[in-house]
């Protein structure tokens, strides 16, 4: 009686992790295909985004305290002006066409 039941809880304690790794496996794998890196970082004037755009849709900066600074739409190879933003850091959220938050990055603006 006790081996049957030492042995149920290790069958479903090994079935717990096996499929939470296999969720982290999967979730990995969507993360990795889109793979976006806002560049240069420290920036002065403009900004821009390295990796495949197709599913972006905005590029939106934060300041530290969580106000919206600006708001652009994303298209293929553009720079993104910040120039008139002050010096200091910010938050760079890049967001798909469904509205979903892709990424966020810190960029430090001089």
């Amino acid at each position: 009686m006790k081996r049957a039941l030492l042995l149920a809880i290790f069958l479903t304690c090994g079935l717990m992790v096996f499929s939470q790794n296999r969720s982290k496996k999967n979730n990995s794998n969507a993360t990795a295909s889109l793979e976006l890196k806002v560049f240069p970082n420290p920036a002065t004037n403009y900004i821009g985004i390295n990796g495949d755009v197709t599913s972006v849709k905005t590029l939106k900066v934060f300041n530290l305290v969580g106000k919206e600074m600006k708001k652009f739409e994303v298209s293929e190879g553009s720079n993104y002006y910040i120039g008139d933003l002050a010096k200091g850091m910010y938050l760079v959220q890049i967001t798909d066409k469904r509205g979903k938050n892709i990424t966020t990055q810190r960029v430090s603006k001089r």
